[in-house]
């Protein structure tokens, strides 16, 4: 590997791409080096650190977290291994350390649900067994996926999938709903050409679209304005 170590930036975790042939205590010489070469754009918040391209044992993995800890600036306190079940729960175990008072707030009042507090960025898959809560948008190219019901208090843009181990029972449910792709359990829904025209009508100041609600009916996805649900 010509670079022994590359940092490829997430919205909340970094992953590490390791050379997978060098000695271990020159590797990890080298990732404190590059951290320490670009420490100043990482900030005093939490991150979050996967590995590619090199096995390391749970051993190995925790002394790189405490070499970067204790030879630079940068906070490396969670560890995401390679599952997208473990990703979330890493990024659930960052928004703790972010925001402690009101995490604890919410979750003792719901520990039903998975909340996220902020906008689902393009590229992240949010997997969760408990409903989930989304605090902002989810954005195209994003995926939202929970064994139960899901909830966007913003525009559901990107693909959402409730139900996900077969639940029927299970709803899908946003402000504004306009989904690239959504599914209840194995049943495949179609947005109404009225719903794709939403996020025109949505980005225009002032205007407040009718939050709608998806759920399963006969055989197919209904979709209805929530309040009729209630």
């Amino acid at each position: 590997m010509a670079v022994p170590v590359v940092i490829k930036s997430g919205r909340k975790y970094m992953t590490l791409v390791l050379d997978s042939d060098m000695e271990f205590v020159a590797l990890v010489q080298e990732i404190i080096a590059k951290f320490k070469a670009n420490e100043r754009f990482f900030g005093t918040d939490p991150i979050a650190l996967c590995f590619e391209g090199r096995k390391l044992s749970g051993r190995e993995k925790l002394q790189i977290m405490d070499a970067i800890n204790e030879f630079t600036s940068i906070n490396a306190s969670v560890l995401v291994e390679d599952d997208r079940l473990r990703e979330f729960a890493a990024n659930e175990a960052l928004m703790k350390k972010l925001y402690p008072e009101e995490y604890k707030s919410l979750s003792d009042d719901y520990p039903e649900c998975t909340f996220i507090r902020r906008d689902v960025e393009p590229g992240e898959n949010i997997v969760s067994e408990k409903t989930i809560v989304v605090c902002g948008t989810v954005k195209r190219g994003s995926i939202v996926a929970s064994h139960s019901d899901v909830i966007v208090l913003g525009a559901l843009l990107g693909q959402a999938f409730a139900g996900s181990e077969g639940d029927l029972s299970a709803t899908i449910s946003a402000t504004v709903f306009a989904p690239e792709n959504f599914r209840i359990g194995e049943l495949l829904g179609e947005l109404p050409k009225k719903n794709q025209k939403l996020i025109q009508s949505y980005s225009r100041k002032g205007h407040k679209c009718a939050p709608e609600v998806a759920y399963a009916q006969e055989g197919e996805i209904t979709i209805e304005p929530l309040l009729l649900h209630i």
